[in-house]
């Protein structure tokens, strides 16, 4: 696969699939995805690679939680210590602490494979089941979705 083609495909699967699937769960967001609750922010960013050497395109996601006030210690710290490092006004997975997906699902930082001619619905499908059955219930446990 070209670096074009598995480019072209991860946008597809993201603009297409994973996307709206995401927003239909009260996420916002195109590639880095937040969903806002009463206490802080569950996050969620993918990201795209490819193997020239097999032809597949890569695919893993950045999961992380983080409460409102958490958040709020971490732009003042950053704005003492590290100036020059500019936070968002807004967290993501990135400046949140991470954990990969493949770690929450099996110990392992795997990497979901597939071919520029897989069948994209599908994946996404895969994709979710594993975002709802471990992505979900991890970032519940940091910050809860639920009014207190």
């Amino acid at each position: 696969m070209t670096p074009q083609a598995a480019q072209a495909a991860h946008a597809t699967l993201m603009r297409d699939h994973v996307a709206p699937a995401l927003h239909e769960r009260d996420f916002t967001g195109k590639m880095a995805f937040r969903r806002t609750l009463p206490t802080g922010w569950h996050l969620l960013t993918f990201h795209g690679s490819n193997q020239p050497s097999t032809g597949k395109a890569l695919l893993t996601i950045d999961v992380a939680a983080i409460t409102e006030k958490a958040w709020t210690e971490r732009q003042e710290w950053s704005a003492e210590h590290t100036p020059a490092v500019k936070l968002p006004k807004l967290p993501t997975a990135t400046w949140a602490d991470p954990e990969r997906i493949g770690i929450l699902r099996m110990g392992l930082d795997i990497w979901y494979e597939y071919l520029p001619t897989a069948d994209l619905e599908a994946l996404c499908t895969r994709v979710m089941k594993d975002v709802d059955r471990y992505a979900m219930p991890y970032m519940e446990k940091k910050v809860s979705s639920k009014v207190k």
